[in-house]
């Protein structure tokens, strides 16, 4: 029998937390953390006010959001991938990434979107990439580039979607 999917998306000022997986873990675990970030945000002043979209700079000035900026059709993971100076696995995996949920506009994706979205880019792709590709995930999750939101359901942390918004809005 297949369990079922619960989602769970909470904003609560600055704080967020978004979950999707089995009742009985958000039971258990989500829930009491949610009820953990609502007495922190009452009580810490600085959280009760929303956090800056993703297009303001830790000094309060805003920068163009990608789509303002460049022709986001004419961004392909290679192109992608060479705006980033992609070296590793890890690197084609964001910019794979970066493909699929900052042009694509996809919130979450799975191992298998981010492994066929790699293989696209012809020009980095090497086939012990995907021999190595959970290796280089775990990289990635550890040096929070890359969330693991789900199992096997991946999103790009806020601060590398704005950094890599930025990268590619300066490209242009």
């Amino acid at each position: 029998m297949t369990e079922q999917v619960t989602k769970l998306k909470v904003k609560l000022g600055a704080a967020e937390i978004e979950y999707e997986g089995g009742k009985e873990f958000l039971k258990d675990e989500v829930m009491p953390t949610v009820s953990k970030m609502l007495e922190m945000v009452q009580e810490r002043v600085e959280l009760q006010s929303p956090a800056p979209s993703n297009n303001m700079i830790s000094n309060g000035i805003e920068t163009p959001l990608i789509s303002e900026t460049i022709n986001i059709s004419e961004l392909s993971t290679n192109t992608i991938a060479n705006l980033l100076n992609a070296k590793t696995g890890g690197d084609l995996a964001i910019a794979a990434a970066a493909k699929l949920i900052i042009i694509d506009k996809q919130e979450t994706i799975s191992r298998a979107d981010i492994l066929a979205e790699m293989k696209k880019a012809t020009a980095f792709y090497k086939q012990t990439m995907s021999k190595n590709l959970s290796s280089s995930m775990k990289i990635l999750i550890r040096d929070d580039r890359i969330r693991l939101v789900a199992e096997n359901t991946y999103s790009l942390s806020n601060k590398e979607r704005q950094s890599l918004e930025q990268k590619l809005a300066k490209a242009e």
